[in-house]
């Protein structure tokens, strides 16, 4: 076997996270520099913390020999707001090292064994990278950074021990043995080869209610239609349930270019949101409100990039259903962190009085 083909060291950068610098990453000085945010970064981060995404996980095949995939595991579904979309234990040499894979995927994953075994000697090295079996998770959540950060020290690539029980055989190797990938550009390779291909097959949990998807128009159209066919004993969801295209995803953070053939209803369901006016505002706050929306654009987008915020529809809304208003209600109170948890349930009662029947914007 030939392990002198490549350079390892090819492969010891990987961008894992969003908008963050690598694992290890130091500033060229010693001094302590202040970060100045503008108002469309502050925007920004704001909405990738409310927004669903897609992440993937890699566990190091030998956490089955040394009996932790079990706490492992549990760390990851049971401790943390993620859904498991699909799992695989992949072969490298055998299934992606090939011509018929696209080389951005070969190289992450390459990038991937190397940081799991960046110590061992150089023709060690060489042949873990040539022959690596890792177990491969799609993950989707909500603020999946801020999800994984009760767990996960993302800087150490480590479990936190004081929350993670069960992992004293591997927390004091000095290589990781789960790796987290959150940065779309560094991900989206992989989720596309893996939906065109159905390497790994992906499915919606239909059985949860998931909450990172109550602002999903999508998901609730999805859901409508589902119900729809519940006056029979059985409602067929495999269309709904199997993820075979990017739309499937719901990933908020996912965009599609226009020459992806994606139509204006696919791609603005990813991307659309409502903004309910309450009918106790007056008409020149209505009127601030809609030119405020029509206006936002702080990243300065041309009309025809996608991205532009633009408004689609002003319809005037007689009621809604309990199941609107209790939505509504969700995402007016509950999720204000500026109305203490003791007085939100009073204002329950009050918040579906004014909107039951009254008309909104």
């Amino acid at each position: 076997m030939d392990y002198d083909s490549e350079d390892p060291d090819e492969y010891k950068d990987l961008q894992l996270y969003a908008g963050q610098p690598q694992p290890g990453m130091r500033p060229a000085t010693g001094r302590t520099s202040k970060v100045y945010k503008s108002k469309a970064d502050t925007n920004r981060e704001l909405q990738q913390k409310y927004q669903t995404s897609t992440c993937i996980c890699f566990i190091k095949i030998s956490s089955f020999k040394k009996q932790v995939i079990g706490e492992t595991l549990h760390a990851i579904l049971n401790l943390v707001e993620l859904e498991l979309l699909g799992l695989r234990v992949i072969n490298a040499k055998r299934e992606l090292y090939l011509e018929s894979v696209p080389v951005e995927v070969q190289k992450t994953i390459k990038c991937v064994a190397y940081k799991f075994h960046e110590l061992s000697t150089e023709i060690k090295l060489r042949k873990k990278l040539d022959e690596f079996k890792t177990l491969v998770l799609v993950l989707r959540g909500q603020d999946v950074q801020g999800q994984l950060d009760k767990i996960y020290d993302r800087q150490k690539m480590k479990f936190i021990p004081e929350v993670v029980r069960g992992l004293d055989v591997v927390d004091y190797e000095a290589t990781p043995h789960a790796l987290f990938l959150t940065n779309p550009p560094t991900t989206r390779p992989i989720i596309d080869f893996i939906l065109k291909t159905q390497y790994i097959k992906l499915f919606q949990d239909l059985k949860e209610n998931y909450c990172h998807f109550s602002n999903s128009i999508q998901f609730n159209q999805q859901m409508k239609e589902i119900g729809a066919g519940q006056a029979s004993q059985e409602v067929n969801v495999s269309k709904f349930a199997k993820i075979k295209k990017a739309e499937d995803l719901l990933d908020q953070s996912y965009e599609h270019p226009a020459s992806s053939g994606v139509s204006a209803p696919g791609a603005a369901n990813l991307c659309s949101g409502v903004c309910v006016i309450k009918p106790n505002q007056p008409l020149n706050v209505i009127m601030r409100t809609l030119k405020s929306i029509a206006n936002m654009n702080p990243e300065e987008l041309a009309y025809t990039e996608p991205g532009f915020v633009q408004i689609s529809k002003i319809e005037s809304v007689s009621s809604y259903s309990p199941e609107q208003l209790d939505l509504l209600f969700e995402h007016d109170v509950e999720f204000d962190s500026a109305v203490s948890a003791s007085n939100k349930p009073g204002l329950k009662e009050q918040h579906h009085e004014l909107l039951a029947n009254k008309p909104t914007i």
